[in-house]
């Protein structure tokens, strides 16, 4: 199984928990300060609160420091693992045995756990390229197959995904979005969409017999040389 690469932004996440820390432990001591010099003066109140900002200080980049760490070791071995399941569902019914058939002579060349695009959601399944054609097929048999022939390839192309917390989460997953000589386009998501887009590379792939090119990842795409004229 292949995992996403997640893990935090780690300078992003420390500075926000040093700022919280800092923030939170200098409001406790103006408060105690307010409390103990009461009745003698502003001067006295602002002298107690200064004592104990660089206490603050360090202390706030020790727990900022700690908990980053902690944060990202639970990022890299125990979340990865968790949406590295989802991005990779089990074959299920749709591709073992149910709805999957090749045909005389056609050989399977990659095969991979993916998710595809439908309305609203992400259908889990297995992407699979033959020599003959690329096809998704749902773990659940009541899925429709999307079959599509090689020849019919028009270009494939990634496209980046928005990471859920900005700067705090990165190496979120993009799609790939294959388009067909209709064009028509097929969303599909995976854990390593770099790896599957290297699928494609040297294939005699696209439309009339034209071969698909390939461009740097992860800006890349796949077109075919009518779609580029």
């Amino acid at each position: 199984m292949m995992f996403p690469p997640l893990r935090i932004g780690f300078w992003a996440v420390f500075c926000r928990i040093y700022l919280v820390t800092f923030s939170i432990q200098q409001f406790i001591a103006f408060n105690k300060s307010r409390q103990m010099f009461r009745g003698h003066g502003i001067s006295r109140h602002l002298a107690g609160f200064a004592e104990f900002t660089p206490y603050a200080l360090v202390l706030a980049l020790l727990v900022a420091g700690v908990a980053t760490v902690a944060l990202d070791l639970f990022v890299r071995v125990v979340v990865r693992g968790l949406v590295g399941m989802w991005y990779h569902p089990r074959p299920g019914a749709g591709f073992a045995g149910l709805g999957f058939h090749l045909e005389p002579g056609e050989r399977v060349l990659e095969t991979c756990g993916a998710r595809r695009k439908q309305r609203c959601g992400w259908v889990p399944g297995t992407l699979v390229l033959t020599d003959r054609r690329l096809a998704f097929y749902g773990s659940n048999w009541h899925n429709e197959p999307v079959v599509i022939d090689r020849q019919d390839l028009a270009g494939i192309r990634h496209k980046e995904s928005k990471a859920p917390l900005g700067s705090l989460l990165l190496g979120v997953p993009g799609r790939l979005i294959v388009r067909q000589a209709n064009g028509a386009e097929a969303a599909f998501t995976m854990a390593d969409p770099a790896e599957v887009l290297t699928w494609f590379e040297g294939l005699d792939l696209g439309v009339n017999g034209s071969p698909i090119r390939r461009a740097g990842f992860p800006d890349s795409s796949l077109t075919s040389s009518r779609e580029s004229a």
